[in-house]
């Protein structure tokens, strides 16, 4: 399971800052005094809480980060916004490589720098992405998914 901690929130917050991208970060107030920018960019939005679901489905998230998830996955997938993952554990790296195999998103990968050139990729490309992404949204949406899942739970 994924954990932050000091080292983990500095480097997120530089990559991001690297993208010169607006920012949602759901991040507990326990770390957010790692940032290592008191004062950030005022396109910057850090909270102790983010309704998810909400923010992707808002159509205002152009992509979003996750750790892959299963629940994070289907509500991005469901709102038709792309994904940067950078998954820990359980099924996140399986849900990762699902995102990737169904072209609807980058997985973050430490070796070739993190969260920065995968977000910088899936930017040079959203536009594409972001249509596989709502077709793919569509297609689980007109099967319908979500009442097929509360039948079977």
């Amino acid at each position: 399971m994924f954990r932050y901690n000091e080292v983990t929130v500095k480097k997120i917050e530089a990559q991001l800052l690297a993208q010169e991208v607006a920012v949602i970060w759901s991040l507990s107030e326990e770390y957010q005094h790692f940032l290592a920018q008191q004062q950030l960019p005022s396109h910057w939005k850090i909270e102790k809480f983010v309704p998810q679901a909400a923010l992707l489905q808002s159509g205002k998230a152009d992509v979003f980060c996750t750790h892959c998830g299963s629940n994070s996955v289907y509500e991005a997938l469901l709102s038709g916004v792309p994904m940067v993952s950078n998954p820990g554990s359980a099924d996140q790296p399986a849900n990762a490589v699902r995102i990737v195999r169904a072209g609807v998103g980058i997985i973050a990968k430490d070796k070739e720098g993190g969260l920065g050139p995968a977000l910088a990729s899936l930017l040079e490309n959203l536009e594409e992405v972001t249509l596989k992404t709502r077709s793919l949204s569509k297609t689980l949406s007109s099967n319908n998914a979500g009442q097929t899942a509360v039948d079977l739970i």
